[in-house]
């Protein structure tokens, strides 16, 4: 009824279609799921400090990192190791270990493009390579 009003007023031409069409649905692309299995590492400093940073690289990829390991090559001073999604902030810390050199801890976090973990070692020996370890799954999306 309001329609005929609107095409007989001229408001509406009487072939325009009575509803618009539906918008065209974003084409989701296959994602694959991959083992994740990524290192990254760090010479301590001379306070046996030492900081990584590891994350996803490429646009069309995704971690579900489900453990984190740590080791160092020494182990004389024993540091402990803390893990954080981001930067080091007290809010961001979701995981660590009193035993830096040679421990694992279970984390479930999703990074993604531009997100990362840090991991900080703390009183480990000077000069000692400290390695993190993230093992999971990288998800993939297909171009």
């Amino acid at each position: 009824m309001f329609r005929d009003f609107l095409e007989r007023t001229g408001v509406i031409p009487a072939s325009a279609p009575a509803q618009p069409a539906p918008a065209p649905q974003a084409r989701r692309l296959p994602l694959q799921t991959l083992v994740l299995n990524e290192a990254k590492n760090v010479v301590l400093d001379s306070n046996g400090n030492g900081t990584v940073q590891i994350g996803p690289a490429k646009a069309n990829e995704r971690w579900r990192v489900r453990t984190v390991a740590v080791s160092t090559s020494t182990a004389v001073k024993v540091p402990t190791a803390s893990v954080y999604t981001g930067y080091l902030a007290p809010g961001n810390l979701i995981g660590g270990t009193y035993t830096g050199s040679n421990d694992s801890t279970d984390v479930d976090v999703e990074l993604g493009p531009g997100s990362f973990l840090t991991v900080q070692w703390t009183g480990g020996d000077a000069g000692a390579r400290a390695t993190v370890s993230i093992y999971g799954d990288r998800l993939v999306r297909s171009w």
